[in-house]
């Protein structure tokens, strides 16, 4: 419903998927379970969008199939974060990590 909304109001008449359809979601899928996050993906891949997740750790898995990459946030000391940057490979069958990965931000 809310991904029919959305491609209503931001796909130009000529156009069949919006131009620039970005969806941000904090905690997504946080309390769903894996069924109820997939259905939900293979919605906004279905209408179009670009989904950009900040999500637990427990959900990568069930994630995977729809996102390139993703970029691992921690600060285990509280002191300075670390990021650490994964490109999912396009043949879904290999992890590419790249050079220099992981730094302090």
């Amino acid at each position: 419903c809310l991904a029919a909304a959305l491609r209503y109001q931001l796909t130009e008449e000529e156009d069949d998927v919006p131009r620039f359809g970005s969806i941000v979601l904090d905690e997504a899928f946080d309390k769903a379970d894996s069924r109820y996050t997939r259905n939900a993906m293979e919605v906004f891949r279905e209408f179009g969008f670009h989904m950009i997740l900040a999500t637990p750790q427990k959900l990568l898995q069930t994630l995977e199939p729809y996102v390139g990459a993703i970029t691992s946030v921690s600060n285990p000391d509280r002191d300075a974060s670390r990021l650490a940057n994964v490109v999912f490979s396009v043949d879904e069958t290999e992890v590419a990590v790249p050079p220099h990965a992981e730094s302090r931000a």
